[in-house]
């Protein structure tokens, strides 16, 4: 699935943008905060890159001192950035998406026929 990429960010970190931002009414602040989670998503995709290149759990440092591979701490790091802005934002709170191309007044136009429907009487065949 095509996604329109985001001015800076890779496909991940727009689809991640687009998630949180598209068909919602936010503050600017919010924009900004998902702006950051798909920068976030975008290194966390360089990050994966470039373990699976070097996979190994720990790295000989410049000392000769073998220690945990820093892509490793990296991730865990971005990781737990991103949870933070997810949670900031209230992912599971967010507004619902508006559908598109239906207007709220569409929406309003159809339950006010159904309630008109339900107030006439039901013309089913095992109505009393």
């Amino acid at each position: 699935m095509a996604v329109e990429l985001v001015h800076g960010l890779g496909e991940r970190g727009s689809r991640v943008f687009h998630s949180l931002v598209d068909g919602r009414d936010l503050l600017y602040a919010h924009e900004v905060m998902a702006l950051n989670a798909g920068r976030l998503a975008d290194a966390l995709d360089r990050v994966d890159a470039e373990l699976a290149l070097r996979p190994e759990s720990t790295v000989t440092n410049s000392q000769g001192t073998e220690v945990a591979n820093p892509l490793i701490t990296e991730s865990r790091m971005l990781t737990a950035a991103l949870s933070q802005i997810l949670a900031k934002l209230g992912v599971a709170k967010l507004p619902e998406a508006q559908p598109t191309g239906r207007s709220k007044v569409d929406e309003l136009a159809d339950k006010r026929a159904q309630r008109r429907a339900g107030v006439r009487g039901s013309t089913a065949a095992d109505s009393v």
